[in-house]
C-alpha cells in the first residue's frame, strides 16, 4: 500500500508565500511580521512596515474590525514607486485556549489585474452610454420635423392623395412613433445606471397603483375583468421614478406577451427575508425558452418581430440597470406555453454611500 504524500509545513508556507500576502498583527493592531511576497508586491521595506498600525496601510481599512470575527474586503495600497495594488483581504483572529486573541493573520490575494479589467469595462460602458445619450438626444429635433411635416401632409393633402399615398403617410406615422419610443428608451437606459432622484422611502403599493393607472389603456384592450392581481407590497428605500419604471416595464411585458386563446393572468406579490424584498411578477403568457432567460436582459435582444409584439428590446435591460443601481438583482424563470415569473430582489434599506 502506497503511503499518501503529506507536504511539510515549510513547503506549504513556501507555496502560500508565492501566491498570497501574509501579515501578522498583534492585539493592538500593529504589524509584527510580513512575508516576502508582501515586500515584493508593495515595495515596502521591513523598517517601514514593522510596528506600524495595520489600518494605516490603506484608507479602505478604516472600518476593518480587529475582533473575534472574520473581516474581509477589498483594499487598495498606493505607493509612489509601484502601481496601485488591489488586494482581496481576510483578517482572521487566532486565540488561545481561553478564547483570548493572541494575534491576527491577514491573508491577501492580488486582484489588481481583475480590478483593472473591471475599470476598463466600466470606462467602455460609460463611453457607450454617453454615445447613446448624445445620439438619442440629437435625434429628437430631426424626428420632430419629420413628424410635423408628415402631420401637415396628412391634414392638407390626405383627401386628394390616392390610396397608395395615404398608405405611405400611415407608414411614416408608424415609423416615427417607433423611432420616438426607441429614442425615449435609449435615453432611459443611459440614465438608469447613474442618474436619478435621491433614494427615499417608497410605498410599493402606491407605486403599483400608479403603474396600473398608467397601463389603463393596455389593460382595457385585453377586454377582460381584472387581469392583474396583487398582494400587499412592502415599503422600501429607493428612487421613486425608477421603481415606477421597473414595475411598469415588468407589468407591461406580462400583459403584452399573454397567450392567445386564454385570459391573461398577472400576479404581483412580494416576500421579505433577511433585509431584502423579493418582488414577483408572474404571468400565464407565452413563456420563454431556457436559453433566453439571460439574453432578454441585454439591450436590443428581441425574441419576436415587431409585427408579433411591438417594442424596442430595451425594457428589461432598463430593469436590470435599475436593480443594479439599487444594489439588487433581477432574474427570470419560465416554462414555454405556461408562463413566466420575474423575481426582483431589492434591499429594504439602501447601504450607505461607499458601501455595497
Amino acid at each position: 500500500m502506497t503511503t499518501p504524500f503529506t507536504p511539510s509545513l515549510t513547503s506549504l508556507e513556501a507555496a502560500l508565500d508565492r501566491i498570497a500576502i501574509l501579515i501578522a498583527i498583534d492585539p493592538n493592531g500593529c504589524i509584527t511580521r510580513a512575508n516576502q511576497n508582501f515586500y515584493k508586491l508593495t515595495g515596502f521595506t521591513p523598517a517601514e512596515i514593522l510596528g506600524r498600525e495595520f489600518r494605516e496601510l490603506s484608507p479602505d481599512l478604516a472600518d476593518a474590525s480587529l475582533g473575534a470575527d472574520l473581516w474581509q474586503g477589498e483594499i487598495s495600497l498606493t505607493r509612489p514607486t509601484v502601481p496601485t495594488l488591489w488586494l482581496e483581504t481576510r483578517i482572521t483572529p487566532v486565540s488561545d485556549e481561553a478564547g483570548k486573541v493572541k494575534y491576527f493573520i491577514a491573508i491577501s490575494f492580488d486582484i489588481s489585474e481583475r480590478k483593472l479589467r473591471e475599470e476598463q469595462q466600466k470606462k467602455t460602458e460609460r463611453e457607450h452610454e454617453h454615445f447613446a445619450y448624445v445620439a438619442a438626444h440629437d435625434l429628437h429635433e430631426p424626428l420632430r420635423k419629420v413628424r410635423a411635416f408628415s402631420e401637415r401632409l396628412t391634414s392638407k393633402l390626405s383627401q386628394i392623395l390616392p390610396p397608395e399615398g395615404q398608405d405611405y403617410l400611415v407608414r411614416i406615422h408608424g415609423a416615427v412613433a417607433r423611432m420616438q419610443n426607441l429614442i425615449d428608451d435609449l435615453l432611459a437606459y443611459s440614465r438608469a445606471a447613474h442618474e436619478g432622484e435621491a433614494f427615499k422611502t417608497v410605498d410599493l403599493n402606491q407605486t403599483l397603483q400608479d403603474v396600473l393607472s398608467d397601463l389603463e389603456i393596455q389593460i382595457e384592450q385585453l377586454q377582460q375583468p381584472n387581469p392583474v392581481k396583487f398582494t400587499h407590497l412592502p415599503t422600501i428605500e429607493g428612487d421613486p421614478t425608477e421603481l415606477h419604471r421597473l414595475l411598469q416595464n415588468l407589468l407591461s411585458n406580462a400583459l403584452k406577451y399573454h397567450a392567445p386563446g386564454r385570459p391573461a393572468e398577472v400576479t404581483v406579490s412580494a416576500t421579505v427575508d433577511d433585509g431584502n424584498c423579493v418582488l414577483s411578477v408572474r404571468d400565464n403568457g407565452i413563456g420563454l425558452q431556457p436559453e433566453n432567460l439571460e439574453r432578454i436582459f441585454h439591450a436590443f435582444n428581441r425574441l419576436h418581430s415587431q409585427r408579433e409584439f411591438p417594442g424596442t428590446g430595451i425594457g428589461l435591460a432598463i430593469c436590470r440597470r435599475i436593480t443594479d443601481r439599487h444594489h439588487g438583482s433581477i432574474t427570470a424563470r419560465s416554462t414555454p406555453g405556461i408562463g413566466s415569473e420575474f423575481l426582483v430582489t431589492l434591499p429594504l434599506t439602501q447601504p450607505a454611500k461607499g458601501q455595497s
